[in-house]
C-alpha cells in the first residue's frame, strides 16, 4: 500500500510539472503581449509590470548596464517620454521561448518600433524570466538596437535646412512650442551682444514678439558624421518677446547633433552684421 501511494504521489508530481512546463511558454508569451499593449497605449508603468520589481533586476542595452526596476523605468521615461521624444508603436516578433525548468525561461526575439516620422528603429533582445508567486517576471533583459543606415550627406543637409526655416518661421510667429523640440535640454545660445543663456530664456524671448520683418537667408550646411554646422543670415525689425526693439542684421552659426535618431540644436551663436 505504501509503495502504491508513493507511486501515485510521484505520478501526480510528474504530471503537475509537465503541465506547468507546457503552460509556461503560453504564460510568458502572454506577458510579452501585455507589455506590447501597455507600450502602445503609452503606459510605461503597465509595461514595467512585466519586470521583476527588485534592485536585482539587470538591464543591458548596448554598452550600458542598469540595475533595478526604478532605474529601468527612468531610462525608458528619459528616452521615450522626455521632451521631443515619443514611444511609437511597438511590436515583438520572432519569439523563441525555451523553458529552463518549471520556474525559469529564456526568450529570444526581435523588437520593432514605428515612429510618427516614418522611422523604424529595431533590434533584438534576450530575456531571462522567473516564475514568482505573482506570476512570470523578467529578471534580466539584454536589448540591442540595429545600426541605422547612415543618411547621405545631401539628405542631412536638406533636413537641417528645413529645420532652420521651421525654426525661423516659428520665431517670427512666437511659437515657442514648435522650437522647443528642436533644442537639446543643455542648449546654449550666445547672442549678438555676447550674452550667453539657455533654452528656457530663448523660448521665453520668442513669446509675444511683434515683427514687421523676420527671416533667414543664405543657409549653408556642413555635415560631419553625427554633427552638423549650419550658418546663415538673419534680418529682423520689430519688438522681441522681452520688449526689446530690434532693427538689425545678423550672421548666425548653429551646431546640430543627432540624438536618438533626431536632429537637435545644441548651440547657437549670433554676430551683428553690417546693414547693406
Amino acid at each position: 500500500m505504501k509503495h502504491l501511494l508513493a507511486v501515485i504521489v510521484l505520478t501526480v508530481a510528474l504530471v503537475t510539472s509537465a503541465l506547468s512546463e507546457a503552460s509556461g511558454p503560453d504564460q510568458v508569451r502572454n506577458l510579452l503581449t501585455d507589455q506590447q499593449a501597455a507600450w502602445n497605449r503609452h503606459d510605461l508603468e503597465g509595461f514595467m509590470q512585466g519586470y521583476w520589481n527588485s534592485e536585482e533586476l539587470t538591464f543591458f542595452s548596448g554598452p550600458n548596464v542598469a540595475h533595478g526596476w526604478k532605474a529601468a523605468l527612468e531610462r525608458y521615461r528619459k528616452h521615450y517620454q522626455g521632451e521631443g521624444q515619443e514611444m511609437g508603436k511597438l511590436e515583438f516578433v520572432d519569439l523563441q521561448i525555451e523553458m529552463l525548468g518549471a520556474d525559469a525561461a529564456f526568450v529570444r526575439g526581435a523588437w520593432h518600433l514605428t515612429m510618427s516620422d516614418g522611422k523604424t528603429p529595431h533590434g533584438i533582445f534576450t530575456l531571462v524570466l522567473r516564475r514568482f508567486a505573482e506570476g512570470w517576471r523578467i529578471v534580466h533583459d539584454h536589448t540591442a538596437a540595429a545600426d541605422e543606415p547612415k543618411a547621405a550627406a545631401g539628405e542631412v543637409r536638406d533636413a537641417i535646412t528645413r529645420l532652420e526655416y521651421a525654426w525661423a518661421e516659428a520665431q517670427k510667429n512666437g511659437k515657442a512650442d514648435v522650437v522647443a523640440p528642436l533644442l537639446t535640454e543643455d542648449f546654449v545660445n550666445t547672442d549678438a551682444d555676447g550674452e550667453t543663456y539657455g533654452k528656457a530664456r530663448l523660448l521665453s524671448n520668442l513669446k509675444g514678439g511683434v515683427w514687421e520683418s523676420n527671416g533667414i537667408s543664405d543657409v549653408q550646411v556642413i555635415v560631419s558624421g553625427e554633427t552638423v554646422i549650419a550658418t546663415g543670415a538673419w534680418a529682423g525689425k520689430g519688438v522681441d518677446g522681452d520688449g526689446t526693439h530690434i532693427d538689425r542684421r545678423e550672421r548666425w552659426t548653429d551646431t546640430w547633433v543627432r540624438i536618438n535618431g533626431k536632429w537637435q540644436c545644441i548651440a547657437s551663436q549670433q554676430t551683428t552684421a553690417a546693414k547693406p
